[in-house]
Order: C-alpha cells, then sequence, then structure tokens
C-alpha cells in the first residue's frame, strides 16, 4: 500500500491520531455544557465557584481528556489568565509537575532519592517518573505551605503557580548573563546575585 499509517489505522492497531483525540475530546467535553445549559465562562459559577468541584466535575466527565494534570494546568491558566475570578480552593490545586519542575526539586535537593535514578532525564514510560512526578507535585506543596506560614504577604496564593515561579524567576531570571558572581575572600564561598 502507498499509505501504511492508513492501513494500520483501518486495522486498528494504531490508536487515533492527536488531531482525532483533540475532536473527540472537544467533542465529549462540551456535553457538559449542553447538559447544563451552560456556557464554557459559567462553568466556575455553575460549580458554586470552588475550583475542586469544577476539577472534580472535568475529571469525572471520562473520555474529555481531562487527566488531573491536564485539569489542573487548564484551571490554573483559567485564574491566571483572568477568566475567573475569586475562585475558592484555589490553593487545593497542586503543581502540575513536570520534567522541569522534578529537575528543579531534584538538583536543589527539595527531593532526595536513596538511590541513583536509572535514567537522569526520567524516562516518562518508567515507573521512576510516576512516582516522582507524584512526590515532586507533594514537595512542591510542603516548600509552599513552608513560604505561606513564614512569609504570608510575600507568597504566591497556590502551589499550582510554583512551575511559573520556578521557570520565571530561577529560571529566566537566574540563568542570564546579567548574573553577578560575589566572591567572598574570607570564607571561600562565593554566591550569584541577579542585578539588572
Amino acid at each position: 500500500t502507498s499509505e501504511p499509517e492508513t492501513f494500520l489505522k483501518n486495522l486498528g492497531i494504531t490508536s487515533l491520531s492527536q488531531s482525532d483525540k483533540r475532536v473527540k475530546y472537544a467533542k465529549k467535553a462540551s456535553q457538559i455544557l449542553i447538559d447544563h445549559k451552560i456556557e464554557a465562562y459559567d462553568l466556575l459559577g455553575f460549580c458554586g465557584n470552588d475550583i475542586l468541584k469544577l476539577r472534580n466535575l472535568l475529571i469525572s466527565n471520562k473520555g474529555s481528556g481531562f487527566g488531573n494534570k491536564k485539569t489542573d494546568i487548564f484551571l490554573r491558566d483559567m485564574i491566571v489568565l483572568g477568566v475567573w475570578k475569586n475562585p475558592k480552593n484555589f490553593d487545593k490545586l497542586d503543581v502540575a509537575s513536570d520534567i522541569n519542575t522534578m529537575k528543579v526539586a531534584l538538583r536543589s535537593g527539595i527531593i532526595k532519592t536513596d538511590i541513583a535514578l536509572i535514567s537522569s532525564f526520567l524516562d516518562v514510560f518508567c515507573y521512576q517518573y510516576g512516582l516522582i512526578d507524584e512526590i515532586n507535585a507533594l514537595a512542591w506543596r510542603k516548600v509552599w505551605e513552608i513560604w505561606s506560614r513564614k512569609y504570608p504577604t510575600e507568597s504566591i496564593e497556590s502551589p499550582c503557580l510554583i512551575d511559573y515561579f520556578v521557570y520565571r524567576v530561577i529560571g529566566k531570571d537566574f540563568c542570564k548573563e546579567t548574573l553577578c558572581i560575589f566572591k567572598c575572600e574570607t570564607k571561600k564561598h562565593e554566591f550569584k546575585w541577579h542585578s539588572a
């Protein structure tokens, strides 16, 4: 055959393409709106402005593509972008853990392992990834809890915003060439300081 991909798809050997999945997910997800006679903008209000109730509603809608992580990212972004305002329980959403937040947690010592990880890049198809993913969300929540307790006026409003903080402050601002390196002559230590 001149189109092996189509042949395999017709045999049912391959799963749906990404675009096919998105269409299927969109149709299934829109059923919530149709069933409750609401607009997408009204989802949070429909759930009493409770972000956890909305989270559970989306995740329980099987086949719509809303797993835990995608739902948390979606909800976080809708709040950050100002689409929905003043949600209840925003602080209950965890960081949408990914390879970048995991690496920062491992390198900074927020997460420590008793054994060396099999793959330094945390292959997403291995059991380590799932375990570190789970531990990572818990670890960043703990960081947020300590931060909020010690500096309540300076902390971010939810652990789900930690990845923004990590990318922006640690990744973007502190990885620039504008960092100055200060060396202490007496104690023999050095540190980097961001200067604009």
